[in-house]
């Protein structure tokens, strides 16, 4: 088990941008929850060879977000945990579609020691993180900031 994992490329620039033109108009509100099982599974066969084998999808419910330059940074939070179908989610899978601005970068707290783990978005890379770990997104600057994010599910009995 890992607390966090990055990986990159592991959608293409083009996927990404595809990805923000179909959902930007819908973004008016900054963020939109949509079901989309057909990224969920492109997705989950792209890493399930990175993951442990007891995780069993990617859900399909995602939150898309869109956010605005200067608008602020977020605070030190861990994701819950969703259950649902008999299945409970472990780790949030975040995903950057763009980079092209300054700043932005999610802060990942260490439990071991007081330096605090940095990860600099790239477009096209994911972020798996261990929902009880407490993390942040600092402030980004000059452009909008583009992410999506869901759960890696493990089925429960």
């Amino acid at each position: 088990m890992f607390k966090y994992l990055v990986l990159e490329n592991i959608l293409t620039n083009k996927e990404c941008q595809q990805i923000i033109e179909i959902y930007d108009p819908l973004l008016n509100h900054i963020k939109y929850d949509c079901r989309n099982i057909k990224l969920s599974e492109i997705l989950f066969e792209r890493i399930k060879k990175y993951i442990p084998n007891n995780i069993c999808e990617i859900s399909d419910h995602w939150c898309i977000s869109k956010c605005l330059a200067n608008y602020g940074s977020t605070v030190e939070h861990f994701d819950g945990n969703v259950l649902y179908d008999n299945k409970i989610s472990q780790y949030t899978v975040l995903i950057y579609l763009n980079d092209d601005y300054m700043g932005g970068n999610t802060i990942i707290s260490n439990p071991y020691c007081k330096e605090k783990i940095k990860i600099k978005p790239k477009t096209g890379s994911i972020l798996l993180l261990d929902q009880d770990i407490i993390h942040y997104s600092e402030k980004h600057h000059d452009n909008v900031k583009y992410i999506i994010k869901s759960d890696l599910m493990i089925k429960i009995d």
